[in-house]
């Protein structure tokens, strides 16, 4: 717990500080690693190979990947920031997240746990398997990033509106790891998930509301929402940040590891830390450029 507070305590404020006074340019490119970093872990989680063979595989796909992302990147900033809404790339990504859940709740994939599942493949037997489980995390972690750079070209308030998205996802996360800690009986998903109880649904819950309650009395926007629509985007909201975080435990589970990495002691590795902003970042972006364009 202390290595987990620590390691907290000194990514907070560098995030915090990263978010509100890095010029665009810097914070999107500084973005860019974190995709990498989570590029590289959803890969070694599906592909079993030497360090060598790993990293030519990377940087080969890496090149192709980055060219073409910085396009549709700043093509989906440039539309928003122009005032030209009408693209199709959140609806669509709120809609891969829905089939996500679709798959988790109906397609059941861990009903044969905790008998032996793990997708265990080489480099050398590269299949079609690998390439729909690759081209899944590409579509999660670049959706993340192209959200977030079209948040923050948002005239005057981007920064702010990631900041309050960031916020609300700790907060919640919190609540829910405290409230399930202390009073966490009924486990919502004992497969997938073993430690999320309907104790800490509610508790993650209650603490997104307050924080979305601060966050209305903050931007008060009556001509576009009132309270009650406010507090159903918020929801709308939390469940997609659970959304996330259940998909990253079933893959973990799937593939036979307790962590996505180590890079973050105390929290695992960007997968881990990061899995519930995948599914809430495309949702919030779609909803910003609903109501604000």
């Amino acid at each position: 717990m202390l290595t987990r507070i620590v390691t907290a305590a000194i990514l907070i404020p560098l995030v915090v500080s990263a978010v509100l006074y890095l010029p665009a340019p810097y914070f999107l490119i500084g973005l860019g690693g974190v995709v990498l970093l989570s590029l590289y872990e959803w890969f070694k989680l599906f592909i079993r190979s030497t360090k060598r063979h790993t990293v030519r595989f990377l940087i080969g796909l890496s090149g192709y990947l980055m060219g073409g992302v910085a396009l549709m990147g700043f093509a989906s900033a440039a539309e928003l920031y122009h005032y030209q809404p009408g693209s199709l790339l959140f609806p669509i990504l709120t809609l891969f997240w829905v089939a996500i859940f679709l798959w988790i709740w109906i397609g059941n994939p861990l009903k044969s746990y905790p008998a032996p599942i793990i997708i265990n493949h080489s480099l050398d037997s590269f299949g079609l398997s690998q390439f729909f489980w690759l081209l899944t995390g590409y579509i999660v972690i670049i959706g993340f990033w192209l959200g977030l750079m079209t948040i923050r070209v948002m005239p005057n308030l981007g920064p702010i509106y990631i900041l309050s998205l960031f916020v609300f996802v700790w907060l919640a996360d919190s609540g829910a790891y405290f409230t399930g800690k202390k009073f966490g009986q009924t486990k919502i998903f004992p497969k997938g998930s073993p430690n999320k109880t309907l104790a800490g649904f509610v508790g993650g819950y209650i603490s997104a509301l307050l924080m979305a309650i601060i966050a209305f009395s903050y931007f008060k926007h009556p001509e576009l929402f009132n309270f009650f629509e406010f507090i159903l985007l918020a929801s709308l909201l939390y469940l997609f940040s659970v959304y996330g975080d259940l998909f990253e435990s079933v893959i973990k589970r799937l593939m036979g590891v307790k962590d996505s990495g180590q890079l973050l002691p105390g929290h695992g590795g960007i997968l881990d830390r990061l899995d519930s902003l995948y599914a809430t970042v495309p949702v919030y972006a779609l909803i910003l450029t609903y109501y604000f364009v």
